[in-house]
């Protein structure tokens, strides 16, 4: 069997597998070859997903940043940038970049989730739910979205909405401690009511 090396898919891939063995340059090289061959490649924008393993935010943002230039109309690539500045703490930085991703790509369940996460993380419990809701739209048997939209629900105080999305994020997955502990307070602190 013969490769094709002008395959975008196959350095993607081939960047999967360096990134799940540990060699971070090598899976960012393979993505970025990736993208040359085919720059509508958007599987291979997350390529500065790859620096999380070595908890090199500062890298992360840069490489994530560097993409902009050449995918600056594409709403992962601002994903990108607002996940690297979330998890670094601009949160005002990150909202931004965030509501341009939507903007450009509102179909991709994995942008809204992490804007939810980050209204949610702010005190902007109507937008994050909305935010939830737009990934169930997109991804019903999303459990974190679930989880997610049942602990705005609850700081909301609609605590019987909160419950029923325990109850889904629970049903999708099972063994999930956080989403049996919620409901198991929640459902609790109702029965006591």
């Amino acid at each position: 069997m013969q490769l094709n090396p002008n395959d975008a898919s196959i350095h993607f891939n081939l960047g999967n597998s360096l990134r799940k063995l540990g060699d971070i340059d090598g899976s960012i090289a393979e993505y970025q070859s990736a993208t040359r061959i085919n720059p509508d490649y958007a599987d291979a924008l997350k390529p500065s997903l790859s620096f999380g393993g070595r908890e090199n935010l500062d890298g992360a943002l840069a490489e994530a940043k560097a993409a902009l230039l050449f995918y600056a109309d594409h709403g992962e690539a601002h994903a990108n940038v607002a996940l690297c500045m979330f998890r670094k703490g601009d949160r005002e930085g990150a909202a931004n970049e965030f509501r341009t991703a939507v903007g450009l790509d509102s179909g991709r369940a994995w942008i809204h989730q992490g804007y939810a996460d980050l209204l949610r993380d702010t005190g902007k419990l109507d937008a994050a739910a909305s935010e939830y809701r737009a990934v169930l739209k997109i991804a019903a048997t999303n459990a974190a979205a679930h989880l997610g939209l049942g602990t705005v629900l609850e700081k909301q105080g609609d605590l019987k909405s909160a419950v029923e999305a325990y109850r889904q994020a629970l049903a999708l997955a099972p063994d999930s401690k956080q989403a049996k502990s919620q409901l198991e307070t929640l459902s609790s602190k109702l029965a006591k009511n």
